[in-house]
């Protein structure tokens, strides 16, 4: 799922993705909660292992830790899903 296919699902919703844009093959799609806005989930290992293209497996995992889940970026920051295959 892209980020222009979530837009176009939601396009009265200013949802919030991670840059850069290769993060969208980590997109699991929208998490939705009553009275909140939707939010883009994300595939938490997926997230992991398009960092670790850059850093390793070590400086993935720390990255994602402290600058990604670690985060708070606002009501509309994206989730992160740990998928059990």
């Amino acid at each position: 799922m892209t980020r222009n296919a979530l837009q176009d699902l939601w396009p009265d919703t200013d949802l919030l993705f991670l840059d850069p844009s290769d993060m969208d093959a980590a997109i699991i799609g929208v998490c939705e909660r009553f009275g909140q806005s939707p939010i883009v989930a994300y595939n938490c290992e997926a997230v992991i292992q398009i960092l670790a293209s850059d850093m390793g497996e070590e400086g993935a995992h720390e990255w994602f830790e402290f600058n990604t889940l670690g985060a708070w970026m606002g009501d509309t920051t994206p989730c992160f899903i740990t998928v059990q295959t």
